[in-house]
This record gives structure tokens, sequence and C-alpha cells, in this order.
């Protein structure tokens, strides 16, 4: 429990969860990386697969559950805020957008960047297999590993935004074209299920959509 960082290699196997298995909420950030197999886990109320070149980092406080894993070979492991030193005052938590409590948890990797997590996340498996494991090479890969997470989850987050752009356009183009056809607006007429239809999409991802742009 007093541990600021731990990290285990998964070595195939398989695992289903039985039932009565509560979820845990671990004090520290719990991570998954898989380079084969997969994992099923629950994270508060969304399940989440995880297969190869998958990076899914859980923050502190979230509960969750592994419902199986199957051949699954890679990493998990976690880590303690204060083991790591911020110059900035609002913390770690604040510095990486996956920690938040509303970041999304899962990270899809491209070969590339799968082939830089896995050199550090085997760097930290294997000092952390020292009688004494050196806190500053930790520290310095660990923060490697974060920052080289963040920079793709803000790629991959950064494509998401470009496609709500171009649907929320969409949406406002259909909304003002009836205006200016003269059209008389009526509420009940203009419900989000009539303009998602319009789009091909479903009324609750156009919500989604239109909140995060606006």
């Amino acid at each position: 429990q007093d541990r600021k960082f731990v990290i285990r290699r998964l070595n195939k196997g398989c695992y289903e969860r039985q039932d009565g298995v509560h979820p845990a909420r671990s004090p520290l950030h719990s991570f998954f990386y898989l380079t084969e197999g997969s994992v099923l886990v629950d994270i508060e109320d969304a399940t989440y697969f995880i297969q190869e070149d998958d990076l899914v980092i859980i923050p502190s406080g979230k509960s969750f559950k592994v419902r199986y894993y199957e051949n699954s070979k890679g990493y998990m492991g976690g880590f303690h805020d204060s083991l790591i030193d911020i110059v900035a005052a609002e913390g770690v938590v604040n510095m990486f957008d996956f920690l938040r409590i509303w970041g999304n948890p899962k990270i899809v990797l491209d070969s590339r960047s799968s082939a830089s997590i896995a050199l550090l996340l085997e760097r930290l498996a294997v000092e952390n297999e020292e009688r004494e494991p050196n806190r500053e090479i930790v520290k310095a890969y660990l923060m490697a590993f974060l920052v080289e997470a963040d920079l793709i989850y803000k790629k991959v987050n950064a494509r998401i935004s470009r496609h709500n752009d171009v649907t929320c356009n969409k949406f406002l183009e259909l909304l003002f074209h009836r205006k200016e056809e003269g059209e008389r607006i009526d509420v009940a007429s203009l419900s989000v299920t009539y303009f998602a239809g319009q789009l091909n999409i479903t009324p609750n991802h156009l919500n989604k959509v239109v909140k995060s742009v606006t």
C-alpha cells in the first residue's frame, strides 16, 4: 500500500472474473499496455476492450475491475502523484488530460508510438526488478512515458476534434439554411432527433459533438 510505483509484465494466460468480485479504487494512477492478446476492463460505468497497441491509463480514485484477459502480453502497473516532481503548481493530474476524471482512458497507438511506449515500460520493469530500484531513474522514465502518452493522446483528440468541428458545422448549416429559406421556426419540429437524422448520426452523439465544440 505504501509503494509509489508498481509494474509487472503480462505473460499470456487467461482469466475470467468470478461473480462477486467488486471494483477496485486504487490510490495509484493505473495503466495497461498490450503487445498481444486482449483485456476487457470495466472503468466506472463504461467497458473497454483493450488489445494490441492499446494503452489505458486510469486516474486514481476511479473504480475499475478486469472482467477477463486472454493471451495477454504487455505491462500493467501504477504510480502515485508524489513520485513525479512537477514544477507547475496545478500538479500532475492537471498536467495530463488523460488523468483528469473526464479524460478518455483509452489511447490507441500506431506502430511507432507503441514501440516507444514498449521501450519505456520495459526499462521501468527492469529497474523495478532491482533489489533497490533507483528512484531517480524510475521518475525519469515514468515522466518520459507520461509525456509520450500525452503527445499521442493530444494527436488522437485533435483528429476527433476536427471531425466534431465538421459535424457541428454541418448542423449549423442545416439550422441556418432553414432560416434563410424563411421557414417559420417551430422548436418542436427542430428537435435533436430531426437534425441527427439529417446527419445520419444518433441524437446522443449530436448532443455530445455540439457540446464539445461550442
